[in-house]
């Protein structure tokens, strides 16, 4: 039977297309957020120099300034030792978690299934308040005295963002109580690079803050394994042990993408001429029950049939969507990447077609799908 496996994270093309019997190029992935727009590389010249650099350790090997971290600096408008490296956002996770072991951690919930893990390995208790940031109340939600506190901006899976003087409060208090307080603003690039819409601009005046940022989602590179901590503490280096440096073609790559000038353009466009026309036609259709239009380049949805039903249909059609279960959602919550007009365009005919499906299966008298 064709089917999905089932995973808590999404993206994982790999296994779908195994399942299924597909080549790679025959998948269409709206399980992972990735941006559709990909930032234009010099292969020759990255060819190139990794032919050179590959025969070399990395400079990161001998504790020497990562050529990206300029570069990121540039970006995010930061100083240089504010920006630390790890290979991957869930590697950084978990050695903050693993060098702080916190008595008391708390989760700001739905969040990234990496954070509870961590916390529950690396943590004495763990607290869950299952609301959003900005609805946190110090007298029914206490922070932990010597703590960690996490929070995701934008949310996943609604993709909702909170401008930072809503999270102010939080910050405070955290600071307060002498604990750590991680934002994790890992899709906080597509809405936008200034530092007034991120709570990095208060890294000095809180020296227990850390951002982590992805780099993955807006840079359209899975399969590149680098993130990024900011911080204003020199703390932080020594939470963060280098297992092993960041690759040399990891490195390589990156350095391309984020020289490239028009990627930021490129991608805010696709996003606000695509998006609205892709959330009206799926507001159409008669399985979608529900929208919740979040900020960023993706949607969280509920549809009228389980979305094991919805995955098995689409699968027939190589595509793999998001339940959103593990994040606490009902089996109808399912989460959709915002792709290309085309990519677009094959899931609404394939929901239309499943519509049909079921609306005659309706009219005949049985059970829906």
């Amino acid at each position: 039977m064709i089917e999905q496996p089932s995973c808590e994270h999404g993206g994982q093309v790999f296994a779908f297309a195994e399942h299924n019997v597909l080549a790679l190029d025959q998948v269409l992935d709206f399980s992972a957020s990735i941006n559709p727009q990909t930032p234009k590389i010099d292969w020759e010249r990255l060819q190139q120099q990794a032919q050179s650099e590959l025969l070399h350790y990395p400079p990161e090997r001998d504790n020497s300034l990562s050529p990206l971290q300029p570069l990121l600096a540039e970006r995010f408008s930061l100083e240089v030792e504010q920006i630390f490296l790890s290979n991957g956002a869930t590697q950084a996770i978990h050695q903050l978690f693993a060098s702080l072991r916190p008595q008391h951690s708390v989760l700001f919930t739905p969040i990234y299934g990496e954070y509870q893990r961590a916390a529950q390995v690396y943590s004495k208790e763990v607290i869950e308040y299952r609301c959003c940031p900005s609805q946190w109340n110090k007298d029914s939600m206490p922070l932990p005295q010597n703590g960690l506190v996490v929070i995701v901006n934008p949310g996943t899976p609604q993709g909702t963002y909170l401008p930072p003087d809503k999270l102010l409060p939080l910050l405070e208090d955290a600071h307060r109580k002498n604990s750590w307080l991680l934002v994790d603003e890992s899709f906080l690039p597509f809405i936008g690079f200034a530092t007034e819409l991120s709570l990095r601009q208060w890294l000095r005046r809180y020296p227990k803050l850390i951002v982590i940022q992805s780099l993955t989602k807006f840079y359209a590179c899975p399969g590149v394994r680098i993130g990024a901590l900011f911080s204003g503490s020199a703390q932080t280096k020594a939470f963060l042990p280098q297992l092993w440096p960041i690759s040399s073609l990891d490195r390589l790559w990156l350095s391309q993408a984020l020289q490239d000038p028009g990627h930021i353009f490129t991608t805010r466009h696709w996003l606000e001429t695509v998006k609205p026309v892709f959330l009206q036609k799926l507001a159409q259709l008669s399985i979608v029950d529900k929208l919740y239009p979040g900020d960023v380049n993706f949607v969280l949805l509920r549809f009228t049939l389980p979305v094991s039903r919805v995955q098995q249909y689409l699968a027939t059609e190589g595509i793999l969507i998001r339940p959103v279960q593990s994040f606490g959602f009902s089996e109808y919550h399912a989460r959709l990447a915002i792709k290309s007009p085309p990519d677009n365009i094959r899931l609404l005919k394939a929901l239309n077609a499943l519509s049909r499906l079921n609306m005659e299966k309706q009219y005949a008298g049985h059970d829906t799908l």
